[in-house]
């Protein structure tokens, strides 16, 4: 117990030492962040996104499973705006706004609190743990070299 709050203190004293949120493609976040993105994120991406923009198949462009990936967009210019998800694109479409592709096309809507996490999600800047993979090579390590 003693060692998890030396390490959360450590934690909250370094991160006026990390990028600001959202803040380039490989930023670093706080550890409540990235479990955040691990329990509540990853799961809806994973069960509603990958089969059409996982690391198989990218439509219209779109890759959702790398930070890097979705910070760059799809064919159609950029899905998110990290700290406003108002400006999302990728809230738009969950939320069946008008104007806007509905997703996923498969199955049904996303529940509301799934609507939510993603919203706050997005407004912490998306928080992701460390990526090994670069979105531009999009190659496993052991191809590259």
């Amino acid at each position: 117990m003693f060692q998890r709050l030396i390490f959360l203190l450590a934690a909250f004293a370094v991160c006026p030492l990390l990028p600001l949120a959202g803040e380039g493609v490989n930023a670093v976040f706080a550890p409540d962040q990235v479990e955040f993105f691990e329990k509540r994120i990853r799961p809806v991406l994973a069960e509603n996104c990958y089969d059409c923009h996982g690391g198989h198949k990218h439509e219209n462009g779109l890759r959702v499973d790398l930070r890097a990936a979705l910070l760059k967009g799809g064919d159609y210019g950029k899905v998110v705006e990290p700290g406003n998800p108002a400006a999302s694109k990728l809230i738009k479409a969950i939320s069946h706004a008008p104007g806007v592709e509905p997703m996923p096309k498969k199955g049904d809507k996303l529940k509301p609190e799934q609507i939510a996490d993603l919203e706050k999600w997005i407004a912490m800047g998306l928080p992701w743990p460390v990526e090994k993979e670069s979105a531009q090579t999009h190659q496993p390590d052991w191809k590259r070299h």
